[in-house]
């Protein structure tokens, strides 16, 4: 899982997206933004809850 994968499961997981607006999403950077909160990234490319 990376930061990619993390923003994409958080939005979907909590809204319905239309298919007309996910190209506007970025979910690498989503997941970032919510990842100071909780999770953390190591050199393997890991995402993991604190």
């Amino acid at each position: 899982m990376d930061w990619y994968d993390l923003g994409y499961e958080l939005l979907h997981d909590c809204y319905e997206i239309p298919e007309s607006l996910e190209s506007y999403i970025d979910y690498e950077k989503f997941g970032k933004e919510v990842g100071y909160d909780g999770y953390a990234e190591y050199s393997d490319g890991i995402i993991a809850v604190r």
